[in-house]
């Protein structure tokens, strides 16, 4: 699909987060052997998120003074390889592709999420002003020693913990671009993680 660049605005987030509930009540009642083997994980979820290219370029079409969590550099070749454009001040400018949307559960021991795909959901969806996207939609259990690392016990602040202290291969993957907070509702349109990208 196509990248483009056109103004991400927050109705353009209520309609993914509307999209996203409506995965997460397939996930909890529909998914798994046997199905609804994930209904135990209702009461476990920490917040919904949209993450990667898509939470960056919404960043990047917002104008504050939120304090930047990471600086990244990023290297020409993948500028030219993933077709980002860069403005005057360096910065690159990721656009949306494809909609990234992570679920965030509190670590259950009597049903893991696998790690090998996350129970990837993946469909194309045709948004209003975004046009035809492919979402992928993925889940991830914290561990309950990382979630005791969090200052407070809120949703910002775990996944927060999860990106600076979980060393694995996916929070690395995800601290590299901004996450913006879909659901609970208290955390809908809120900075969870901000990067700035740099031209290197």
């Amino acid at each position: 699909m196509e990248r483009i660049y056109n103004l991400f605005s927050i109705q353009d987030l209520q309609e993914i987060r509307r999209y996203s509930l409506i995965e997460l009540s397939r996930f909890i009642n529909e998914a798994g052997n046997p199905q609804g083997k994930f209904k135990i994980l209702e009461k476990d979820l920490i917040a919904i998120c949209l993450c990667q290219g898509a939470a960056q370029h919404y960043i990047e079409s917002l104008n504050d003074n939120i304090k930047f969590d990471r600086v990244t550099d990023v290297s020409i070749k993948e500028i030219k390889e993933k077709g980002y454009k860069v403005d005057k001040t360096n910065r690159v400018l990721s656009g949306v592709k494809d909609i990234d949307v992570w679920f965030f559960f509190k670590e259950n021991k009597s049903v893991k999420i696998s790690d090998a795909r996350n129970c990837r959901k993946s469909t194309n969806i045709a948004l209003t002003h975004l046009g035809l996207r492919r979402f992928d939609f993925l889940k991830k259990s914290i561990k309950n020693e990382i979630m005791n690392k969090a200052v407070k016990k809120e949703p910002k602040d775990i996944i927060s913990s999860y990106l600076i202290n979980d060393n694995n291969d996916t929070p690395s993957s995800l601290a590299l671009k901004s996450i913006v907070g879909l659901y609970p509702e208290t955390i809908f349109n809120s900075v969870i993680w901000k990067v700035k990208r740099l031209q290197k």
